[in-house]
């Protein structure tokens, strides 16, 4: 049974944010193929990108998995590793590994209330900020929630990675 984190009412729909559970599999990796589908890229990389990005149950052992739901429905997904502390030249951070939202329910501030809710937990670990290996379709997504791009320092480096300032 999900725990209910936080609950809202907003156009006389009940929404909320609870924990990820192993059997909300089918409905998380719903939303991540629903979410990547929709991504503005060939077909084939989509078909292809799917089951790389979806979560299995060895996932739930390393990352916190945060559902939004809509009327009961999962139309949000976010995963985030609350216990390893990632080094990076703005600080020690966590790292927002998913953030997917179904593609009906983008553009509702879905995904912004799930950054922030994140964001209030890591500050609870002590941690700077938060990092996000964003995927390319997702960059002006973060940007607009006004992530801070970081440079990549090594060839080796993965190219789209922000930084969320944690206020502490």
């Amino acid at each position: 049974m999900a725990t209910v984190l936080v609950t809202v009412h907003c156009y006389n729909a009940c929404m909320s944010i609870c924990i990820g559970q192993e059997s909300d599999l089918a409905c998380i990796n719903r939303v991540v193929t629903e979410a990547v589908m929709a991504w503005p890229m060939p077909e084939r990389f989509k078909r292809l990108s799917v089951p790389v990005l979806c979560y299995s149950s060895e996932d739930f052992k390393h990352y916190q998995l945060l559902l939004y739901r809509d009327n009961g429905l999962v139309v949000g997904i976010a995963a985030w590793n609350a216990q390893a502390p990632v080094l990076t030249s703005m600080g020690t951070g966590r790292l927002l590994h998913g953030l997917y939202i179904a593609p009906s329910s983008q553009c509702l501030g879905y995904g912004q209330l799930l950054i922030s809710k994140i964001a209030t937990e890591a500050m609870e670990t002590g941690a700077d900020g938060l990092l996000v290996k964003a995927e390319r379709p997702a960059i002006t997504f973060f940007q607009r929630c006004g992530l801070q791009p970081l440079p990549a320092v090594d060839p080796t480096d993965y190219p789209y990675q922000f930084w969320y300032q944690l206020n502490q």
